[in-house]
């Protein structure tokens, strides 16, 4: 299992997401 590291990879980017649309 590598889940863990796609689910890094997804947060990282909603979170990218995120602080894009709040700027």
């Amino acid at each position: 299992y590598v889940q863990m590291e796609i689910v890094a990879v997804e947060l990282s980017l909603i979170l990218e997401n995120y602080l894009n649309h709040a700027s």
